[in-house]
């Protein structure tokens, strides 16, 4: 084979695997869960579940405020959501948007302290015209670590 030919393939198979490392949205139970819980959105009033979790002294819990959409995700985000590391909680979420896994950190780090809120107005599953808020503090101070999930239908057209 001649040497530009396999320049040119070398160089077309390199631009294609730099291509490939996008990250695009992964989906798993979480963004499932999400979804079903975004779906239910409706024009004025914007919903939320807050997921909270301790490791020592161990504590586990999750507001809903009576919304029962709200209720089933925070069942589903008792039994599985990590106590020990609540920043795996938020690069669950993450995943479900693409490109925003790292406002989260990768999986192989531990965060020491985290806080931030962003607003996802695509995610996997998720209807158009959905906002999701997704706010989160973890290791800040003495308060447990706080996961909490707001949609909204989008007010944009």
């Amino acid at each position: 084979m001649p040497p530009r030919v396999l320049a040119c393939l070398l160089f077309a198979t390199m631009a294609l695997a730099a291509c490939s490392t996008h990250t695009a949205p992964r989906s798993d139970r979480m963004c499932n869960e999400l979804a079903r819980f975004a779906n239910s959105a409706t024009r004025p009033q914007a919903r939320q579940v807050m997921l909270t979790t301790r490791w020592r002294p161990f504590e586990k819990g999750c507001a809903h405020g009576g919304y029962a959409p709200g209720a089933r995700l925070c069942r589903w985000l008792l039994a599985s959501a990590s106590t020990e590391r609540p920043e795996a909680n938020v690069q669950r979420v993450m995943s479900c948007f693409a490109g925003a896994e790292a406002y989260a950190g990768q999986p192989a780090l531990r965060a020491e302290y985290l806080a931030g809120k962003l607003v996802a107005h695509e995610a996997l599953g998720v209807r158009e015209n959905v906002d999701i808020a997704v706010e989160y503090e973890i290791g800040i101070a003495d308060r447990p670590s706080m996961l909490k999930l707001t949609i909204a239908e989008s007010t944009l057209e």
